[in-house]
This record gives structure tokens, sequence and C-alpha cells, in this order.
């Protein structure tokens, strides 16, 4: 008798444990698709610990040594995401090329960013309007958790629980950032924690990226007004038909599919293809800000918003995060934009910085020769 309720027990358990584990795989194919493809494919989570590092020997830059120094961790850790591999700041500088208005940009790229006089800037009147309690209820709920917050420590579920009348001020906060193009002095320091890239570690500061902790309610600010920007670019036809893939209703679906369709084509008539690939691999540490703001310019974003959105991306402090949860001192982020400001940049720079640059092509050429080309040699920096 005893043994029949053991073994009902144990077969309770396990159709219990695996009615668990299916509800978990189906939330994850609902809700976290990156959990879900990690455990397809037995991805285990990977870290670092920045305490050691290998670092160039001070009497010659050509030899390295493994360091346990923290002071010395930290400066090359801040030399390293700060200078983006350039050798000092006043080459970093120096390579960041001003364009202030459209005439500072090579002949060649200006029809590219001239404002397209075509596009009448009230129909971005719906992005000016005033910010509503329904809005920051609405994008508070869409929040994820389980998210690492800024500085200030502010978690998406601490803003999924605050009180009505904390709405009611954010509320007005968020108007009066909209109405003047100000943005608070704290929105401007993130936190930089370092994870690892697809390869080993081993202790070399340039086998990671960084990813940038940014105040959650600045996020939040951005995701109303990104998702304003997608409505009007959505809807309206500003932007060149292969170049949509980030808005609304949009994907990168048909572009890889008249890619596939090119290759088969070519294999089944045997003909020559050509493709090039653009590396945006360091695509956000590479945008030149002024070229950002004639980029928007050019589809006639109105100015309040322009000043608002660069205001985001100028005057920035990070700091890392080290061993041990210690913190680096500050330091000044000189170009690009946060990798967490993702949405936005997928909204403004993908589809108004970046148009030029793939514009151009070469001609289809006999008997079978498909060319793109991202003018490497004329690249804007």
């Amino acid at each position: 008798m005893a043994k029949e309720i053991k073994q009902a027990a144990i077969a309770k358990h396990d159709i219990t444990n695996i009615n668990f584990h299916i509800l978990n795989r189906n939330n994850n194919l609902e809700n976290n698709q990156r959990k879900m493809i990690n455990s397809l494919l037995d991805r285990k989570p990977r870290h670092i610990r920045l305490d050691r590092l290998l670092v160039p020997v001070s009497n010659d830059p050509n030899e390295i040594t493994l360091s346990r120094d923290p002071k010395i961790i930290e400066q090359h850790s801040i030399q390293h995401f700060q200078l983006l591999g350039s050798t000092s700041k006043e080459e970093l500088i120096q390579s960041i090329k001003p364009y202030s208005i459209l005439e500072d940009i090579p002949v060649e790229f200006r029809p590219y960013y001239a404002p397209i006089q075509t596009i009448d800037q009230t129909q971005y009147d719906c992005v000016l309007d005033d910010i509503t309690n329904d809005e920051i209820l609405a994008t508070f709920k869409l929040l994820p958790n389980h998210k690492a917050p800024g500085i200030s420590g502010i978690t998406y579920e601490d803003l999924k629980h605050v009180h009505p009348d904390i709405i009611h001020y954010t509320t007005e906060f968020f108007n009066l950032c909209l109405r003047t193009s100000t943005i608070p002095r704290d929105w401007k320091k993130a936190l930089l924690f370092p994870i690892p890239k697809p390869k080993e570690w081993g202790s070399d500061i340039n086998n990671t990226r960084p990813i940038i902790l940014l105040e959650t309610l600045r996020k939040c600010f951005i995701k109303i007004l990104t998702a304003r920007l997608h409505t009007v670019l959505s809807q309206r036809h500003f932007l060149q038909p292969n170049n949509r893939a980030g808005l609304l209703g949009e994907s990168t679906y048909q572009p890889l599919q008249h890619l596939h369709h090119a290759i088969e084509m070519a294999k089944k008539y045997k003909n020559e293809i050509w493709i090039g690939v653009q590396d945006l691999s360091k695509a956000y540490d590479c945008i030149n800000i002024s070229l950002l703001r004639l980029a928007m310019a050019r589809l006639r974003i109105p100015q309040t918003i322009i000043e608002l959105i660069l205001q985001l991306f100028t005057d920035r402090t990070n700091r890392i995060i080290l061993h041990n949860d210690n913190i680096s001192d500050p330091y000044q982020v000189m170009q690009g934009i946060n990798q967490g400001e993702h949405s936005l940049w997928n909204c403004i720079k993908l589809k108004t910085y970046g148009t030029p640059r793939l514009t151009k092509k070469f001609p289809i050429q006999r008997p079978y020769r498909v060319i793109w080309t991202t003018q490497h040699g004329s690249r804007l920096h």
C-alpha cells in the first residue's frame, strides 16, 4: 500500500513538473524569445570579472602584461570605452568632423541630406501634443520586469506600482521636457556594464561590449517619443522603400527575401553575383551628432524634437561597474549614442542618418550581377 502511495505521489509530482515546464516554455515563446532560444541552443550565461586585465606596459605599448591593480584596471577600462579605438582624446576629437550646415558635407552627399521640401511639418504635430496620463500608464504597464536600473536605482517594477499622484507629476514633468526641449542633468549620467562578446573573455577588454544602464524615467520618456515618431513615419512615405525595416508593421523579412531570391537565381542560371555587406558592429559608437542633426532636418522633423533628441546624446558621462560592484570615476562620452536607446536609434538613425550611405548603387551588369556599395571611400564620420 505504501509503495503504491509513493508511486502515485511521484507520478503526480512528475506531471506537475512537466506541466510547469510546458507553461514556462509557452510563456518564453510569447514573452521572452531570447531565453527560449538560449535554452534550445543550450547557451549558458557568461560573465566577466574585472579583477584582472591585460594592459600595455608603460614603457613599451607593444608589450602587454596582466595587471590586478584596481586603479590601472579602472584607468584602462575608461580609456577603452571613451576613446573607441583612438590612441588619445586629441585624435578622437580631430576625427569627429563638424557638419553645421549642408555645405559642410562633401558635394556628392549633399542631395541625400538636403531637406525634403514636399514634407509638410504639420504632419508632426501629433509628436508635439501634450503627453497624457493614459500614455504614461500604458507605457508603465508594458515595461519588462527584471531589468537593471540606472544610477538612481528606480526599477521598472517600482514605476508599475507608483501612486496616481506620481503619474500626474510624471505627466507634467514629461510635458515640461517636451515643451522646453530640455532634459534633467542626471539623465545624462549612466552606468556602463561590460559583458563578454561571443568569444573567450581572456582578461582582454577588447573582448567585451558595453551595456549602458540608463534612468528608467528617461527610457519611458523616450518610449513615448519614439512611439509617436514611429506612427508618423509609418503612415507617411517619407522614407525609401528599402529603408523602413525598423518601423511599425515593417521588418527585414522582405529585403532578406529579395536577397535570397537573387542568390537562388544566380545559382540556378550559374551567374555571378556580388553582394556588399556593411559592418554595423560599432554603429552606436560612431554616430556623428552634428550629421545626425542634418539627417533629421532632411525629414523636416520639428526643431523642438531635434533639439530634444540631441540633448539626449550630448554632454554625457558614464561610469563603469568594476569588480565587487565598485564604480569608476565618471568620464565624458565623446561621440555616439547609448545602446539603451536602440528603439529611438532604429527610428531616427537607421531611417535617416543611414539612408544616404546606402542609397547610391552601381548599375546592374550582365549576365547577372547585383552590387551594393556602402561608400567606404567617402564615408562621413
